[in-house]
């Protein structure tokens, strides 16, 4: 059901491109879905549009976890 959801918020993302919750709820399925550096492009891109927002900052700093990367 994780690709659904993704399918879901890639159409959120189509519709409202400023909407920065349908970027970090993708990064957030795809960081279940193990599918690390599109979550990471995901969430930064969350933090672009929305930057006093802890979430994104939070999830990026878990998939960078998972990359390896932190």
């Amino acid at each position: 059901q994780t690709d659904e959801a993704i399918k879901d918020f890639d159409r959120a993302v189509v519709l409202a491109p400023k909407f920065a919750a349908a970027y970090s709820n993708r990064a957030s399925a795809r960081l279940k879905s193990g599918r690390y550096k599109e979550a990471v492009a995901d969430f930064t891109k969350a933090i672009e549009l929305l930057p006093a927002s802890a979430p994104p900052l939070s999830g990026r700093g878990l998939a960078y976890l998972a990359t390896g990367k932190a």
